[in-house]
């Protein structure tokens, strides 16, 4: 497998339709706005093949332009303050990632996970944003220990939290998860043979 930043309109539109595939998929149906402004204005990333087919991706965005904050209603948006007197500016995030059934949970955590990471802690920004529309994953996430910015319906009316991690917290997070899922993984995935 083999990571790329994206950097062609071709490059982008391919992403764009691989991340709504997916997402359909995965959420029976529904689909996903991804602006290939966005994608633009960001870094996209594509995981290939040996074939040289895009299996996976995520994007790494810079603030103060954020999709996440668009999740959290106008209202509230407007409210919402970055810690320790920062700005969006000093914010980044990883978004619409995705992959194909055919890439297995282990490579997830132990090579595309660390490497997102690696991309934010090598942008210098203090911040990470995080959000969820998910219960389970809600509970995830929180108890690694995030300061949550906003809790309560998104702009899409379902339940979400808007959360920022200090780089500190951050690296210890990620050290903890791949120390963790890791071993985990690869053993389901030799018990399982290789999902």
């Amino acid at each position: 497998m083999r990571f790329k930043r994206l950097r062609t309109e071709t490059e982008f539109e391919r992403y764009r339709a691989s991340f709504a595939e997916v997402f359909a998929r995965e959420s029976k149906g529904r689909t996903a706005d991804l602006p290939v402004e966005y994608l633009r204005a960001s870094m996209p990333f594509g995981v290939f093949d040996r074939n040289g087919e895009m299996v996976a991706g995520y994007t790494l965005a810079i603030g103060p332009r954020l999709r996440l904050l668009e999740f959290v209603p106008a209202e509230a948006r407007a409210k919402l303050v970055v810690p320790g007197g920062k700005t969006w500016a000093d914010c980044c995030e990883i978004t619409v990632a995705w992959k194909r059934p055919e890439v297995t949970a282990l490579f997830m955590a132990s090579r595309f996970w660390p490497r997102t990471v690696l991309g934010v802690l090598a942008t210098g920004k203090p911040f990470l944003l995080g959000h969820n529309q998910s219960e389970r994953l809600d509970k995830f996430y929180t108890g690694l220990g995030p300061k949550t910015l906003y809790a309560g319906p998104s702009s899409f009316g379902l339940p979400s939290r808007l959360f920022v991690y200090g780089r500190t917290r951050m690296i210890l997070s990620v050290l903890l998860l791949w120390s963790a899922i890791t071993p985990w993984r690869a053993v389901r995935s030799f018990v399982g043979g290789g999902k």
